[in-house]
Order: C-alpha cells, then sequence, then structure tokens
C-alpha cells in the first residue's frame, strides 16, 4: 500500500510495480488496522504525521511492531520530523529519531506557551477509560506544555501562561536551565472555569517574549479551544506589530477546523506567520505542542546538494542488486535524524551534519525502513533517475514485508461466553525453530488502544494455550516467536516471526447471548420438570394454551352439621343448666359476693340502707331486684 497526495502513482509506485510488486495507492489520510492487514508493507510518501491522525499513527505502530507488517517512509520537507513525527507513535518503530541536539540546533529561541484552562478544559480526553486514560483536557495540554519545555536547551528561553477571561504567569520568561522543574511547575495547572479571552492571552505573551532580549527566534504559541475563543479584540493589529517585530504566532486549536472559532485560530496563525494544527485527539496534543518547538528550534530539512555513501550495512540486507553497486547520485536535500542504536545504516548523506541517509531496523515482530530523501521531488531529478532507483526501494519494500514462506504454527481460537482459548500449535517439521520457552501471547487493539500481553501454557508437545477474557473492543492475537539470530554485521541480534489469529471480540453481553447449544439445557430442564412433577414446555406461547385447573370438590355437609350440633349442645348447657366455664365452689364460711351491674340502677332503681346490718325484708327485696334484672337480661 503506498500514500501519499491524492492518490495518483508516482515514480515511486511505478517503480515498485515495474519491479513485479502487487501496488494499491490511496490519497494520505486516516488508516486502520484491518486496511493495514490486507497488506504486507506501507509505504508513506511524504504523509504528515497530521493527516494519519492519534488513531492512524497508533495503528501503523501496533501493525508493525506487534503484527508483522513492514513500513517504508520516505522523506520531504513534509515528512519526518517536518511532518509532526517526533513523539509519535510511528518514531517508536522507526529505525531514526527525531530529537532536537544542541550541536544541530538552528536559532536560540525564546518561546511563550499561552494555554487555556477555561472551562471547557476540565472534561475528560475521550469517551472511554483507554482514550485519555482517565485524564482532562487540560491534564495533556500541560504535559504538552511541559514536552515543549524538554525539548529546549539552556541557552533557550520559556515562559508558560494561562489564560481564561485574564493571563495568568505561571513561568515568566526565563532561562530553561532546569526543565524538569519547569515542567513540573506546567504540570501542576488546572481548569478554572469561564472562557479563554485571545486578546488577553496574545497581549500577555507578547509581554513575556519582550523580555527575551536577542533570542534567535521568537516564538508564541497559542492553545486554545476552537469553540470556546472568545473576545479577541483587534487581534489582527496586535498580530501585525508581532510580525513586524520577528514574533511569530502559530496554534494549536483543540477541536475540528470546522468548529466555531476555528477560523479566527487558522487567521491568526496564517497573520503570524506561524501554522494552525487542530488536535482532533486530545491525546494527540503532546506530540502537536513537540512539533512545533522542534520547527522552530531545528532546521529539520537540511536543503543542502549531497552525493550519497553506501555503507557496509547495505549488502547483508539488500544483496548488491545491479545500480545499487556503483556510485550513489546527489540529492538536493535530506532530513535531518539519527539512527538508532540496533539501527543498520545502509547509506548516509556526507553534509553538514552528517546524517542517515537509508536505514532499516527490526522492531519487535516487523520491520521497517527510512529514507531521508525525497522520493518524487522533480528537484531531485537526478536521484530519480538513478538506475538503483527502483532496485533501492523494491528492496526495501520486500525486506519490510518479509521473507513469507512456510509459517511456522498456526493460531485458532475458540470462544465460549466471555472467554476466548488461544491455541498456538507449531509446525513438527520445522521442530529446530520451536521456541525455547513458552511464547506470550499479545492482545493487539483493533481501535487503537494499547496491546496486552498474556502468557501461553504448554498442553502438548508443540501447543501452548492461553485463556483471554473478551470485551466489546476487537482485538487480534498474535505471537512472536524468535526464529534464528542474525549476523551481527547488520547490527540486529534477533529475527523473529508473527504468527496471526482471528480477531477476537465479544458480539454482547453474556446475559444477551443465545444459546446456541440447547442440548444441555433441555436435559437440565427436564430434571428439574421431572423432580417438581411440571411439564415442560418448548415455546412461552404454549403458557397460554394450557387450560386452567378445574380444582377438587369435597362435600362439607356433615362436618358442618356436626359443628353445628356441638354449639347447640353448648348453648343449652349454658343457658339452661347454668354450666359456666368460670364456675367455681365458694371455700367454707366465704359469703357470696354480689356485684351489681352498672345497667342495673338505670334499669331498676334500688335504696340500700346505711345500717351495716341489713334486715331481712331489705335483703329479700335485694334478691329479688337481681332476679328480675337478670330476667329482663
Amino acid at each position: 500500500l503506498v500514500m501519499g497526495g491524492d492518490g495518483t502513482p508516482g515514480n515511486l509506485a511505478r517503480a515498485l510495480s515495474a519491479a513485479g510488486i502487487q501496488v494499491t495507492t490511496r490519497a494520505e489520510g486516516a488508516l486502520t488496522l484491518d486496511e493495514l492487514l490486507a497488506c504486507r508493507a506501507l509505504v508513506l510518501e511524504q504523509v504528515p504525521a497530521d493527516r494519519l491522525g492519534s488513531a492512524g499513527l497508533n495503528a501503523v505502530a501496533t501493525w508493525v511492531e506487534h503484527l508483522g507488517g513492514g513500513l517504508v517512509m520516505t522523506g520531504g520537507r513534509r515528512g519526518f520530523g517536518a511532518g509532526g513525527y517526533h513523539r509519535s507513535a510511528i518514531e517508536r518503530v522507526l529505525p531514526v529519531t527525531m530529537e532536537l541536539r544542541d550541536e544541530h540546533r538552528r536559532l536560540r529561541v525564546a518561546m511563550a506557551v499561552c494555554l487555556d484552562r477555561s472551562g471547557s478544559m476540565s472534561m475528560a480526553a475521550g469517551p472511554a477509560a483507554g482514550a485519555g486514560g482517565g485524564r482532562t483536557k487540560m491534564d495533556l495540554a500541560d504535559e504538552g506544555a511541559a514536552a515543549a519545555v524538554e525539548l529546549l536547551g539552556p541557552l533557550d528561553q520559556m515562559a508558560v501562561l494561562a489564560v481564561d477571561t485574564s493571563a495568568h504567569v505561571i513561568v515568566p520568561m526565563t532561562a530553561a536551565t532546569d526543565p524538569a522543574g519547569i515542567a513540573r511547575r506546567v504540570r501542576h495547572i488546572e481548569s478554572e472555569g469561564g472562557g479563554i479571552y485571545i486578546y488577553e492571552a496574545l497581549l500577555a505573551g507578547g509581554k513575556e517574549l519582550a523580555k527575551a532580549g536577542t533570542a534567535g527566534a521568537r516564538h508564541l504559541l497559542l492553545f486554545a479551544d476552537a469553540n470556546d475563543s472568545e473576545q479577541p479584540g483587534d487581534y489582527r493589529t496586535l498580530v501585525d506589530a508581532y510580525r513586524a517585530a520577528g514574533i511569530t504566532v502559530s496554534v494549536i486549536g483543540m477541536g475540528t477546523p470546522k468548529d466555531s472559532d476555528a477560523a479566527l485560530l487558522e487567521d491568526i496563525a496564517k497573520r503570524g506567520g506561524g501554522r494552525c494544527t487542530f488536535a482532533l485527539d486530545p491525546t494527540d496534543i503532546p506530540r502537536l505542542f513537540a512539533q512545533e518547538t522542534v520547527l522552530i528550534a531545528r532546521s529539520t530539512w537540511i536543503d543542502q546538494a549531497v552525493e550519497l555513501k553506501p555503507q557496509a550495512a547495505l549488502a547483508p540486507v539488500l544483496g548488491l542488486p545491479p545500480g545499487l553497486d556503483g556510485a550513489w547520485p546527489t540529492i538536493a536535500g535530506y532530513n535531518l535524524t539519527y539512527p538508532r542504536d540496533r539501527a543498520q545504516v545502509l547509506s548516509i548523506a556526507p553534509g553538514d551534519p552528517l546524517a542517515p541517509a537509508v536505514a532499516t531496523w527490526r522492531i519487535g515482530t516487523g520491520r521497517s525502513a527510512a529514507v531521508m530523501v525525497d522520493a518524487d521531488d522533480p528537484a531531485h531529478g537526478e536521484f530519480t533517475a538513478w538506475p538503483g532507483y527502483a532496485p533501492l526501494f523494491a528492496g526495501l519494500v520486500r525486506w519490510s514485508a518479509g521473507a513469507g514462506g512456510h509459517p511456522l504454527g498456526a493460531l485458532t481460537a475458540t470462544r465460549s461466553n466471555d472467554r476466548a482459548t488461544v491455541r498456538l500449535e507449531l509446525d513438527p517439521d520445522r521442530r529446530a525453530d520451536w521456541p525455547v520457552l513458552a511464547p506470550t501471547l499479545v492482545l493487539a487493539g483493533a481501535q487503537g488502544q494499547a496491546a496486552r500481553q498474556v502468557p501461553m501454557q504448554p498442553v502438548d508437545d508443540g501447543v501452548f494455550e492461553a485463556l483471554v477474557r473478551l470485551d466489546d473492543q476487537p482485538v487480534i492475537p498474535a505471537v512472536a516467536l524468535k526464529t534464528a539470530d542474525v549476523s551481527a554485521d547488520t547490527g540486529a541480534d534477533f529475527s523473529s516471526e508473527s504468527i496471526l489469529g482471528p480477531a477476537l471480540q465479544l458480539p454482547y453481553s453474556p446475559e444477551a447471548e443465545p444459546r446456541f447449544e440447547r442440548a444441555r439445557g433441555a436435559e437440565v430442564m427436564a430434571q428439574c420438570a421431572a423432580l417438581t412433577g411440571v411439564t415442560v414446555r418448548g415455546d412461552l406461547l404454549d403458557a397460554f394454551a394450557n387450560p386452567p385447573s378445574r380444582g377438587e370438590v369435597r362435600p362439607l355437609t356433615g362436618p358442618l352439621l356436626l359443628l353445628a350440633l356441638v354449639m347447640l349442645l353448648c348453648e343449652i348447657a349454658v343457658r339452661r343448666w347454668g354450666i359456666g366455664w368460670l364456675s367455681r365452689r365458694r371455700a367454707p364460711g366465704e359469703k357470696p359476693s354480689i356485684s351489681v351491674p352498672e345497667s342495673a340502677a338505670t334499669v331498676l332503681p334500688v335504696t340500700l340502707p346505711t345500717s351495716s346490718t341489713p334486715s331481712a325484708p331489705a335483703v329479700g327485696g335485694l334478691h329479688e331486684a337481681l332476679r328480675d334484672v337478670r330476667r329482663r337480661r
């Protein structure tokens, strides 16, 4: 897959096709892991990092490092450091770095960074925890400013301001002799609410740059929300005055070019002679700060004609096909990079400074190559007309794609609910290449999330397994197997082969998963029905076809008649025969106690004698009265 420009095949794509390589071209833009898995090698031909996006950068890095992909990156004024790849995910898998070294500095820099700390910056950096790691937008903005500080040297100067409705100087203009201490102060900036007043930010940043004296480059970097930039005031006059005084202005917008205040931010950068970039993904903010610092402080493209010189590592990596065994051409310029420790430098650009022109290395299970020369620039006519042009790029693409051939084993997976058993079976015909130790399973995230590792356990001769828990994010299992040592002449100490398995994902939550294996469930239901004396119904609608129970009729006439007879006898015993449950015998000499109901006084007036010894007639009258009351009751 060759990506670059509008997708029209150029010199490089035509040369690869002429060498017998199946080539697909497409315009620069976002890349996904499924697109990369459809090819063996990717050629990035002057594609700025911003066009790939944060997700695309992570996808390419994951594909190369964990899934055995091959990457070839070409240079130019929009490639490598000039293209914003410093501190990106792709830089991690390249054989060269784009760091900022003091010996190759272009100018001494004075930089003022104005950070938006409005209320919108307190929001989470992403919808998912994996997107921003639980950090806020303000945290990532602080990290970006700290990255800019750490790239500067002791002769540079730096000021950091936090801006809402007014500007607050966090770090006044000072020499960057203690970048770690300045970075610590910057990382503690918090969102304070309100909006960001653009004019206040520009004015305060300019005042700090005025203190920088005779710095070689004075640059103001404004970071603002593209949807919440307020009170621009007469920014045109202010920025024009800065430009006349030698101060450049760049803008990093939090959002997209379609946001409400994006046009304002773009106009500020245009008038200030700088760049306006947008962080569609908040996690990309630190890379954008690093990119801006590198572009200000160093010449990432060396505009110097030099003759390329092949190196000893060329033959072990690519061999010496016709065209590469003779003199190499003169180029009009090259990207300034630095080789990594294990990189194989195939050619150098002996300019000032001296730098690698072609370099390769192995990273994880993949391979990558870097060509710090513009492969399609009309000014490089000698390079494109060179007989070694096609052999060089065809050899790099074939090398990065790997040798292919018979795989060392196969990786399969069996899913059960939210678990998957991943099984590696090694080829017995290649027993000599089997790993000594149990391999590690790598689960590469298809959505750009970080890869995770799971140790595999041996279950048989040449067979290993690992149990993986799945979620709603797709992952691609892969195993890296060390197959052979590489000759020390190339500078590498290992060679590995990647075995990919099928993509895995939990299609729905375990509670909602259909039960396709119904035999066991039917058996359990039948046992439950037999134990409880009920019927198993295979369809919910059968429950409505079940007729209601008619019940059981039991006559209660006999028991009720018997109960009525017992109650009748009890009534006779109590009413007629004076039998009571509470009656008791009087003790010898005990006088009967007479209690008069309260109602007796109202029914029959009774006058008791005042004498303590009642007379016989009085007592007899009382007895008659009580009997009369009893009869009435």
